[in-house]
């Protein structure tokens, strides 16, 4: 039995024959108007836990708007194609 985290097969499994509706995700447009957050010190934002790895020093994040929990852009992306909510506090996105 493989120990590894597979995020794509998790997503998978927690939506399978279950038909999403708009009003379950977040409009595209919600998440290009998150605000970018330079990632100077990674040590402070600790680990995106929608994939769980660290966040690189010169790298680029998103910072939730009601939140301002923070994210690799294209985590907090595929997350919120399948949920309307913060992967960690669950609150509703704007």
């Amino acid at each position: 039995m493989e120990d590894s985290f597979d995020l794509d097969l998790v997503l998978e499994i927690s939506v399978s024959g279950v038909e999403l509706s708009s009003e379950i995700r977040a409009p595209e447009i919600s998440v290009a108007g998150f605000q970018g957050v330079a990632v100077h010190n990674p040590s402070l934002l600790g680990l995106c836990v929608v994939c769980m790895d660290k966040f690189e020093e010169g790298s680029m994040a998103k910072q939730m708007p009601s939140c301002s929990h923070v994210y690799h852009e294209s985590c907090i992306h595929m997350w919120l194609q399948h949920h309307n909510s913060c992967p960690i506090c669950q609150c509703q996105v704007l």
